[in-house]
């Protein structure tokens, strides 16, 4: 039953991977690569507000929950869905800003409200697909992500075409997606004794669990979003919208954590609990070789056919960006061997040692921006993210007592 639930999981997480792909392959193209880099600014700032509610609702979630009476769930839901409301208005100003400051022709206030409600609706799914992952609602889940993902991109397909090419256009869209796959959760906020009381309560008891967590997603996001503002700033919104379309190929290697995120830290921490730390570096000794065997499998496929790929896939306008698959495979790669190493770090709980590493390499990350030039499409931006993944598996190695030849005996 655990094996069916892992590969609901891992289905549920190849869904959103192939639907992030085919919904960046559209926008891109409706977009162009300044505006989509636009989009990718902007989009930023999203992936920055899920870190926060990962950091501080979500994972404190899924340490509380199993602690709790079945009755008192729906109260922890709604409280939840208050929380995730907060992050994604506060997320939206800051994405409004700017798209505001950034877009050519500057935003109007009605597109600003769409854009604003757009992401308060993303964050809010974001919140609503993994309450119902931990609570075993998996089609439910499956369903919401099916409609985020799919149904924006088919609305999105059958624009009328004055309206394709409309950054707005396309995030209202996006959010009328979100806003519908939050609806199996209203089962649960139906059956809740709303209370502003149960709000502050969780609040403050998820922001002690999360303490810790919270500066390492404010640094890692901090680190992903740098080479974006970076080439936005020095090259231009065509080049970051380049350079996010790259990473788009990536996109099934940042799935392939997010679907280990679903259950690899709990299994690890029962492995520490029955089993001790011989235990704990057999597990993650196992699904670092599957995982990193189906990562070097699928990123050589990618790097033999980049030129093509970006060419059939984004359009002709973004083939020149094709150079930067190479540094990026090798950061995807690195980022694979970060994870595990990550989640060994959370089982012994210890998060300083995560942060630190994050710090290490957001230090590096600066440094080389400073010292060295970032080229005509970017692509020293892209050798600086992979640097910085090494100085950061480089620094959690060397957390592990000191002893990496131990880490995987």
């Amino acid at each position: 039953m655990r094996r069916q639930r892992i590969l609901t999981r891992f289905g549920d997480q190849a869904m959103v991977s192939l639907g992030n792909f085919v919904f960046g392959l559209l926008i891109a193209h409706r977009l162009g690569p300044a505006q989509f880099g636009v989009f990718a600014l902007v989009w930023a700032i999203v992936v920055f507000a899920f870190g926060i509610q990962w950091a501080l609702v979500t994972s404190p979630m899924q340490s509380s929950l199993p602690h709790m009476a079945q009755s008192d769930r729906h109260g922890l839901c709604s409280a939840l869905v208050a929380h995730s409301a907060a992050i994604g208005a506060a997320t939206a100003v800051v994405a409004v800003l700017v798209a505001a400051g950034t877009l050519p022709g500057g935003l109007s206030a009605v597109d600003g409200i769409l854009v604003a409600l757009s992401i308060v609706a993303m964050v809010m799914q974001d919140c609503v697909r993994r309450w119902l992952l931990a609570v075993e609602r998996v089609r439910w889940a499956l369903a919401s992500d099916f409609c985020r993902h799919f149904g924006g991109a088919l609305a999105i397909q059958f624009l009328p075409i004055d309206w394709r090419g409309a950054l707005p256009t396309v995030m209202a869209v996006i959010g009328i997606a979100a806003l519908v796959a939050c609806l199996p959760v209203c089962v649960d906020m139906r059956r809740a004794r709303r209370s502003w009381a149960f709000v502050l309560h969780y609040a403050r008891t998820h922001a002690r669990t999360g303490r810790w967590l919270l500066p390492f997603v404010a640094v890692q996001s901090a680190i992903a979003a740098a080479p974006l503002y970076v080439i936005s700033a020095v090259v231009g919104p065509a080049g970051a919208g380049g350079y996010r379309a790259a990473i788009y190929l990536m996109a099934p290697i940042i799935v392939l954590s997010e679907a280990f995120e679903t259950f690899l830290p709990l299994r690890a921490s029962e492995a520490v609990a029955h089993g001790g730390l011989s235990a704990l570096k057999l597990l993650l000794t196992q699904w670092t070789s599957l995982a990193i065997a189906l990562s070097v499998a699928y990123l050589t496929a990618v790097n033999v056919a980049g030129g093509w790929l970006f060419h059939a896939l984004f359009g002709a306008s973004y083939a020149a960006f094709a150079p930067l698959l190479i540094p990026l495979s090798v950061a995807m790669l690195l980022q694979v061997a970060t994870y595990m190493l990550n989640v060994y770090h959370r089982a012994v709980e210890n998060p300083r040692g995560l942060l630190i590493a994050e710090v290490a390499a957001a230090a590096s990350l600066a440094a080389g921006y400073l010292i060295f030039p970032i080229g005509r499409i970017g692509e020293g931006a892209a050798v600086f993210a992979a640097a910085s993944q090494a100085v950061k598996l480089a620094m959690l190695v060397y957390r592990t007592h000191g002893k990496p030849e131990q880490l995987f005996a």
